[in-house]
């Protein structure tokens, strides 16, 4: 390209594995945890759905290597829960590991690495202050 700048457009959902690989572990929260997401929400009067830290949240492992796995949070409800996949629930300073019966070892793995990925991201938030 002779030294010009690139653009490449990425949509959510149909994330490459190499960019997936960049971004790791990648765990996408409902909303986000970025203070301007959470004053526009507040300006507008829209619910606040953003992963509170100190509240509730249900995490679904996707994905069994560094190029595929994809973290996402989902309602805290018991049909959000499969037998193929593993989950991380936190409560307050809580974290819980939940297996489902037919999910791989490298899910299983993956779950124990988020779960300390959200321990600690609390404890940072917790040092600093914030949610």
């Amino acid at each position: 390209m002779k030294g010009r700048p690139i653009l490449g457009r990425i949509y959510e959902g149909k994330e490459p594995p190499q960019f997936i690989a960049l971004f790791q572990p990648m765990v996408i929260l409902k909303g986000g945890i970025s203070c301007g997401y959470k004053n526009s929400v507040q300006e507008k009067g829209l619910p606040d759905e953003t992963y509170p830290g100190t509240g509730v949240a249900l995490v679904r492992i996707n994905g069994t290597s560094i190029h595929n796995n994809k973290t996402l949070q989902v309602d805290e409800v018991s049909t959000s829960l499969s037998s193929t996949n593993c989950f991380v629930l936190q409560s307050g300073n809580s974290v819980f590991i939940w297996i489902g019966n037919t999910s791989s070892y490298e899910q299983q793995q993956w779950a124990a690495k988020i779960a300390e990925f959200l321990k600690a991201w609390r404890c940072c938030q917790t040092l600093q202050g914030g949610n």
